[in-house]
């Protein structure tokens, strides 16, 4: 679907743990899901895309959906952090982190042990941050989306959310209406960065 809509190479693997669609994202490389393990799967495709495929990094988009926000996130902070410049990151039905997805956020930090800490990884994230969320889901709530885009404080990041859109249902007119905004999202702030 997203490379058909978009018009633009994917590279799509599935995360161990569940069905979910993620373009440059992570396998069952490694073998047992785990946070650690998904963090190796998405370095060991991100390293055979550069030096095997010879894809700049400056071209690569991440693409994390529920649980793959989880290593997007991860990679997209550590290539921030080693200069390796991205294209952008684009985050659907993203998650604050595992544990504030179980218990109210009441100490606004995040806890020993706590899994895919997105809240804290964002703020490190230095390119372009497209997230698409439904208000109808009931999985991951919005409200994970909206603390993720305030995190980012005063950066710009396109925000996308539908009343009728769920974690795992979104239907036709919405779903062109989210691939629309991911259109204009790509070709505004990646493809004009590139070219322009």
């Amino acid at each position: 679907m997203i490379a058909e809509e978009t018009k633009k190479s994917v590279l799509c693997t599935d995360s161990p743990s569940e069905s979910c669609l993620m373009a440059v994202i992570f396998s069952a490389l490694s073998g047992t899901p785990s946070e650690k393990n998904c963090y190796a799967d998405i370095e060991a495709v991100f390293e055979y895309l550069i030096n095997e495929r010879k894809v700049p990094t400056e071209h690569i988009i991440l693409f994390g959906r529920s649980l793959g926000s989880g290593p997007s996130c991860y990679l997209a902070a550590k290539c921030s952090e080693e200069g390796k410049p991205l294209a952008g990151l684009i985050l659907m039905s993203p998650f604050t982190s595992v544990y504030r997805l179980v218990m109210p956020d009441f100490m606004g930090v995040t806890l020993l042990g706590d899994a895919f800490p997105n809240i804290d990884r964002i703020r490190e994230i230095k390119v372009p941050i497209f997230i698409a969320h439904g208000e109808a889901d009931e999985v991951v709530p919005v409200g994970h989306a909206h603390a993720l885009r305030q995190a980012l404080q005063q950066r710009k990041v396109e925000f996308f959310s539908h009343p009728q859109m769920a974690h795992n249902d979104i239907d036709e007119k919405v779903e062109n209406e989210m691939i629309g905004s991911m259109n204009d999202f790509l070709d505004y702030y990646v493809l004009a960065r590139r070219y322009g």
